[in-house]
């Protein structure tokens, strides 16, 4: 008779207690995602969107944005996370996230600032345009 696999559920993954060996977990990744410009053009400044309350921790994987349509000017954009209820902002960035002029590629980044690059729960996180106009721009970051 095979053996069958059972998993548990413990908050964020599934966690094989036998059965098929080669079946370990599978992770779940929470995401915030911030869609800017939708109806009509933004102008640099800082705090351009709501604020995105955490609902579970992690270390970010990978952040990804793009444009809907090829903007005019490169756009400079920062994520920052709270601890503290919005009192204190740090960026989670090496240096501005950057879409060139003129792309609708997809920008990747996955590496983080070592002293901001995970989440806790009721954290918040902001986005701020520090240059560019943009419209149409999507992105989504994401942790596990």
């Amino acid at each position: 008779m095979a053996s069958q696999a059972h998993f548990v559920f413990n908050g964020d993954s599934f966690t094989s207690n036998g059965g098929d060996p080669q079946v370990i977990s599978v992770k779940f990744r929470d995401r915030a995602t911030f869609v800017i410009g939708l109806g009509g053009s933004v102008s640099p400044a800082d705090d351009i969107t709501n604020h995105y309350p955490v609902r579970k921790a992690g270390t970010f994987i990978e952040l990804v944005a793009y444009a809907k349509a090829a903007i005019a000017e490169e756009l400079h954009f920062d994520i920052l996370r709270s601890r503290d209820s919005g009192a204190t902002w740090t960026s989670i960035l090496t240096g501005n996230l950057v879409i060139p002029s003129g792309s609708t590629s997809k920008v990747q980044v996955t590496s983080f600032n070592a002293s901001a690059n995970s989440v806790a729960v009721d954290d918040l996180l902001r986005l701020d345009l520090k240059s560019g106009h943009a419209q149409g721009v999507t992105i989504v970051l994401s942790w596990s």
